[in-house]
């Protein structure tokens, strides 16, 4: 039980790191969420910092719900983490995508998640070739 908490917190820290937010403050020198649709997910930095970034951000934004899902999977032996099942990592990669929308240090203000459930939903299918990830997924 208490592994599971941690992966969980884990997969909140990981999730709320939001590469758009820091793009829009060190490139352009504002908060990406004051303007356009109001968040910081890879769509609004696309528009506000420039293409390259928002594909960048993109790609983490997906990537963030992946490892945690892949971490909660294997576990992590050095750090005392035993893995999970695979219904337990798909909780785990949506508290990454929790931790994406609401992160703390933004006021719970981020991004919409879509990006990082996508890259959950298609790696939870691809690796378990489950109907629940597929249920999930859709």
């Amino acid at each position: 039980m208490i592994n599971l908490v941690i992966l969980l917190a884990l997969a909140y820290l990981i999730g709320s790191l939001s590469p758009g937010y820091f793009f829009g403050k060190v490139v352009k020198g504002i908060d990406i969420r004051k303007y356009k649709n109001r968040n910081t997910g890879a769509a609004n930095t696309y528009y506000l910092v420039g293409p390259v970034y928002g594909i960048i951000a993109g790609f983490f934004d997906a990537l963030k719900a992946v490892f945690v899902y892949f971490i909660a999977v294997r576990g992590l032996p050095f750090a005392g983490l035993e893995p999970v099942n695979f219904d337990l990592a798909i909780v785990v990669g949506l508290m990454a995508v929790a931790g994406h929308v609401w992160p703390f240090y933004l006021k719970f203000n981020g991004g919409r998640g879509a990006a990082s459930l996508a890259g959950l939903g298609v790696v939870a299918i691809y690796h378990t070739q489950s109907w629940y990830a597929l249920l999930f997924l859709v």
